[in-house]
C-alpha cells in the first residue's frame, strides 16, 4: 500500500478532487494504520521470542551446571571409595597376626605370610615373590593416600586401573586353571571364586569410571581456560 501511495503521489492522482480520490485516500490511510499495527505486532513477537530464547538458554545453562555438579560429586565419591579400598588392603596385608604388636619384626612376619600366598599362584620366582610381598602393600598404602588427596587424579586413577586390571587377570588365570588358593587381596582367607571375581570386577569398573571422569573433567577445565594472547615483537 505504501508503494501504491508513492506511485499515485508521483502521478498526481491524489491531488484530484472527487469521490474516487477520497476513496483512494481513505484506503491508503487504512493501509498505513494496518501496516503500523503489523510492525508493532512483529516487534512484540520479536521481543517475546528473544525473551523465550534467553529463558531457554538460562534453563540449559542451569541444567548443564546441575549435571556437572552431580558428576563432580560422583567423581569425588568414587575416588574416596577407591582410596579406602587400597588403604584397607594395605592394612590387611601388613597387619601382624593375632597376639602380635605393630613392630617392624611383626610386620615382616605378616609380609612373609603374604609372600606365601603370592607363591601359591606359581607365577613368580622366589626373588620376585619376596619383592612383590614387601613392596606391594606399602605401594597400595601410598596409592590410597594419593587417591584420597585428589592431586593429579588422572594419573593416580590410571595407575589404579592398571593395577586392578593386573590383579583381575591373575585371579582369572588362577580360577581358570582350577587353583583353590587364597588370593591374599584383603589378608588371609580370601579364596578365589565367583564371588571374589565379581567383587574384583566391580573394583575394576569403579576405577575405570573414575579414570574416565578425571580425564573428562581435566579436558573440560582446559577448554575453559583463555587462550594466551600472541606476543608482539617490537
Amino acid at each position: 500500500l505504501r508503494n501504491a501511495r508513492g506511485e499515485l503521489a508521483r502521478d498526481g492522482r491524489l491531488a484530484s478532487s472527487g469521490s474516487q480520490g477520497s476513496q483512494l485516500r481513505s484506503l491508503l490511510a487504512t493501509g498505513d494504520e494496518v501496516g503500523c499495527r503489523g510492525e508493532a505486532v512483529a516487534k512484540a513477537f520479536r521481543v517475546r521470542g528473544g525473551t523465550v530464547d534467553r529463558r531457554d538458554a538460562k534453563h540449559r545453562s542451569s541444567y548443564m551446571r546441575s549435571q556437572s555438579s552431580i558428576g563432580r560429586v560422583l567423581l569425588i565419591a568414587g575416588r574416596v571409595a577407591l582410596a579406602l579400598i587400597f588403604i584397607y588392603a594395605a592394612y590387611a596385608k601388613m597387619k601382624p597376626p593375632a597376639n602380635l604388636r605393630w613392630t617392624v619384626g611383626d610386620v615382616r612376619i605378616a609380609l612373609s605370610m603374604f609372600a606365601m600366598e603370592i607363591d601359591s599362584f606359581q607365577l613368580l620366582p622366589t626373588w620376585g615373590v619376596n619383592f612383590v610381598a614387601h613392596t606391594l602393600p606399602p605401594f597400595e598404602l601410598l596409592l590410597g593416600i594419593w587417591l584420597l588427596s585428589g592431586i593429579a587424579l588422572r594419573y593416580s586413577a590410571l595407575i589404579t586401573t592398571l593395577l586392578l586390571a593386573a590383579f583381575f587377570g591373575v585371579l582369572i588365570h588362577a580360577y581358570a586353571v582350577g587353583q583353590e588358593i587364597s588370593c591374599g587381596c584383603f589378608g588371609p582367607g580370601e579364596h578365589i571364586g565367583p564371588e571374589r571375581l565379581l567383587i574384583e570386577s566391580g573394583f575394576l569398573g569403579l576405577a575405570l569410571a573414575v579414570t574416565i571422569g578425571a580425564f573428562l573433567v581435566e579436558r573440560h577445565r582446559s577448554s575453559r581456560l583463555p587462550e594466551p594472547s600472541p606476543v608482539q615483537n617490537s
